[in-house]
């Protein structure tokens, strides 16, 4: 068993670590509830737009060029978003997982993948691999905003207008809860309109619109693209500060755990040295009778 004075510097330690994992903790708390909320009052309209655009794209519109599939695939494109910092769990290393398998997945069906990567843990996993990447981004602001939304919806989007790319997929982990973040890859582009079967019967009314439906998709459908790149980015800060609040949790209630346990270690040890002392001053006295 350690000394008394060896355990006293290892409690020493071990508080000074759970006073940063504690801190942490509360920043952590603090960038989860502002992000959890920005991406409750995004998801219902998340949920609206398609409903429109889908009475718009059952009409008379014509065939949009974001809407276009194509029957040869020969390349896509994958948005991986991971964070910049760590110590937020497994929620990288899970995405990147999942993200491996989709690259293996593509280069059996024979089609070439453009890499970009949103984060540096991302872009630090692929470089260490070797895997290509046709671009990086860091420095992400821990509270997105619809501009740097756009800023990748558009570039996305160009690479697929212009033929370079067959499909646009993302992936992101879906935030459910503070403890659980689903890694999950969707196709971007083309764009794949789903409906709600709830709302079923409201599709089969006639509407009068105006403009005409061909006008209101070509100005939707951009809004769309970029309000579903907004929306995974608020599903990646909200993920990564309640990975990161729950990593840290853990780590204070271990060191917590410790400190209890190197406590009761020392108060032994310091036990045993006094008891040892006692011994020796009665021995010594003895032996001067």
């Amino acid at each position: 068993m350690a000394n008394a004075k060896e355990i006293q510097k290892r409690i020493k330690s071990v508080t000074s670590t759970h006073k940063i994992t504690r801190t942490m903790e509360m920043v952590a708390t603090s960038h989860f509830m502002r992000a959890v909320d920005r991406l409750v009052q995004a998801r219902p309209f998340a949920r609206a737009l398609p409903e429109m655009l889908a009475l718009l794209a059952e009409g008379e519109a014509e065939s949009n060029p974001l809407l276009a599939s194509r029957d040869d695939v020969q390349r896509v494109a994958l948005l991986v978003m991971t964070s910049d910092r760590g110590l937020c769990g497994p929620l990288n290393s899970n995405l990147l997982k999942v993200t491996s398998t989709f690259l293996r997945e593509q280069e059996e069906m024979g089609h070439e993948v453009d890499l970009h990567l949103l984060g540096k843990r991302g872009a630090a996993f692929f470089r260490f691999i070797g895997q290509e990447m046709v671009s990086t981004f860091q420095d992400l602001s821990p509270r997105p905003t619809p501009d740097e939304g756009d800023h990748f919806a558009e570039l996305l989007k160009e690479t697929f207008l212009e033929g370079m790319v067959d499909e646009v997929y993302i992936a992101y982990p879906e935030f459910l809860n503070a403890a659980e973040q689903r890694p999950r890859i969707e196709r971007l582009l083309p764009l794949k309109i789903e409906h709600d079967d709830e709302v079923e019967s409201t599709r089969n009314h006639n509407f009068i619109l105006e403009p005409d439906a061909d006008t209101l998709l070509d100005s939707l459908l951009p809004l769309f693209l970029r309000n579903s790149v907004f929306r995974y980015l608020l599903e990646l800060a909200a993920s990564e500060h309640g990975a990161r609040r729950t990593a840290m949790k853990a780590a204070t209630d271990s060191a917590k755990e410790m400190i209890d346990s190197l406590t009761l270690s020392y108060n032994k040890a310091r036990q045993g040295q006094i008891t040892t002392e006692l011994l020796e001053v009665v021995a010594g006295a003895e032996a001067l009778k």
